[in-house]
């Protein structure tokens, strides 16, 4: 398909999930709709936490699975409970998690992405190392995303409180107190008016 698509220069929109919602799947034009959705296979869990997986996997699915090993996502979307890994990669860049670990492109997260090319002889093409990053949140315009390794962190048991502040400079000042602070294992540090919601490990 991709092998006609490229000879006839027809578009090709790759779906997973389709959480997407900022247009980004939407073709300008006709096209092809690729579903990747029944790509959703977890290959392995590597003894040093790197899920092998296939694009369509659901964010939950492998969290649960992880967690089930002693391991955890180092961050996600909002939208965790459907949302693919191969479109989060392709479309985002950081979420729950990132005040610890950094955006998706940032320590090594995503360890390696297999891509398949739409050319007049496709070809399958391994990115690892810093060369991830030429299709890290690229939405899919440079290829079909086909395997990933994404490195997870060891999993802990998180409680969500909320705060409440008589000032927007409070809620502010608290806020980055714990974002910044090392010694806190933090997945998420929100500043909403003077109402704060924060995630804290209670290990």
């Amino acid at each position: 398909m991709l092998r006609y698509a490229g000879r006839n220069e027809v578009p090709v929109t790759v779906r997973g999930a389709g959480t997407g919602n900022y247009g980004q799947c939407v073709p300008l034009e006709g096209g092809i709709v690729l579903d990747l959705s029944l790509m959703d296979k977890l290959e392995e869990i590597t003894p040093d936490g790197v899920a092998v997986c296939q694009p369509g996997l659901r964010l939950g699915a492998l969290e649960t699975e992880a967690r089930r090993l002693g391991w955890e996502l180092r961050m996600y979307p909002s939208t965790l409970v459907k949302a693919s890994l191969g479109g989060f990669l392709a479309g985002g860049s950081g979420g729950i998690g990132s005040v610890t670990h950094g955006g998706l492109g940032d320590f090594d997260t995503v360890r390696a992405i297999e891509v398949m090319t739409m050319e007049e002889q496709p070809r399958v093409v391994l990115h690892e190392g810093a060369a991830v990053h030429e299709i890290l949140h690229a939405w899919g315009t440079n290829g079909v995303i086909t395997r990933i390794w994404f490195a997870l962190t060891p999993a802990l048991e998180w409680t969500q409180l909320t705060a409440a502040f008589d000032s927007y400079e409070q809620a502010f000042r608290f806020t980055q107190s714990i974002a910044v602070d090392v010694t806190l294992a933090k997945a998420a540090c929100n500043r909403i008016r003077v109402a704060h919601p924060f995630i804290l490990h209670t290990g």
